[in-house]
């Protein structure tokens, strides 16, 4: 896998004013292979299980352009943006059973906005903050491999190769006061 992040910030019609502009590109290709093996009549695992085995190629590609514009005066601090996210999955998927290859290709775009205030009480030892952020994740691989898993033989799972990123939103207050004296 790879990452890049790139930005750029800006002053605008004074230094309490900035505009911050950004973007990302994220790689990743992962694999699973899966054999499992049946007793044979001397007790030897060596026959091929073919309803639980298989292999499992993923490709992900990211992309990220985000623009956000911040206010800072030393007492009140305001920071809003938004972000999107177009992403591309792709999956290919061989049973050991003959069947043939299943293959997935996924293009979602979300779209993440953000809000963070920060409001000092003079010192800036006291302060209360809110910040409300939208995200998307991509699923793991074992929620999307669209095969049986047996590791669990009261709950035996099936993975959806369609499945689509999710997304999350948090909300956070945040209130603080220090004393420098007592700690």
């Amino acid at each position: 896998s790879f990452n890049f992040r790139g930005s750029f910030v800006e002053p605008l019609w004074n230094m309490k004013n900035f505009m911050e502009l950004s973007t990302s590109v994220n790689y990743s290709k992962r694999s699973s292979e899966k054999l499992q093996y049946d007793k044979n009549n001397e007790g030897i695992y060596d026959i091929l299980d073919t309803e639980y085995s298989n292999s499992y190629q993923n490709r992900r590609m990211s992309e990220v352009v985000e623009a956000k514009y911040r206010y800072n005066d030393g007492v009140v601090n305001v920071t809003a943006g938004f972000k999107l996210q177009p992403s591309q999955n792709y999956s290919h998927t061989e049973y050991k059973n003959e069947e043939p290859a299943y293959i997935t290709e996924q293009e979602v775009v979300n779209f993440s906005p953000s809000l963070s205030l920060r409001y000092n009480f003079g010192d800036r030892r006291n302060f209360i903050r809110m910040e409300y952020r939208g995200n998307s994740s991509q699923p793991s691989i074992s929620q999307m491999q669209p095969v049986k898993n047996n590791n669990d033989l009261m709950n035996e799972t099936v993975g959806n190769a369609t499945l689509v990123p999710s997304y999350s939103q948090n909300l956070r207050f945040i209130l603080t006061k220090f004393n420098p004296t007592t700690f």
